[in-house]
């Protein structure tokens, strides 16, 4: 990194050296040269402009692809926790059904002992 500053600040000192010269040139080769010079001057400067807008690009598509990963990782965990928490719902859900059921059975078997025991006790068979 300082070897490209260092080689820019050269080329650029080497732009001022180049256009002093061509200024001391006489006068019909000096305006030539002098533009050639500072189109030399502006194309390098645009190079360098167009490098750092490059990398600058290349920093913020890095930039943005880390977020996007962050964001699906984060949504994918979000929606891994939310399936949890509905599983386990559902399962709570599934036992209290299942309790229920089983509630109701047993209350259906103590009522038909109890109705079975009642007409036993009415038939004579079974004594309180």
């Amino acid at each position: 990194m300082m070897e490209e500053q260092g080689k820019k600040q050269m080329n650029m000192s080497d732009f001022s050296r180049k256009k002093n010269m061509a200024e001391s040139l006489p006068e019909p080769a000096r305006s030539m040269e002098v533009r050639s010079v500072e189109q030399e001057e502006r194309q390098s400067t645009e190079k360098i402009v167009q490098e750092y807008r490059r990398k600058n690009q290349e920093t913020d598509t890095e930039g943005t692809r880390h977020s996007q990963e962050a964001e699906l990782l984060c949504r994918r965990k979000r929606d891994d926790a939310a399936l949890e928490e509905r599983m386990r719902l559902a399962a709570i859900e599934k036992e209290g059904q299942e309790r229920l059921h089983a509630a109701e059975r047993e209350a259906a078997r103590v009522r038909d002992e109890t109705n079975a025991r009642a007409d036993r006790v009415a038939m004579g068979t079974e004594k309180l």
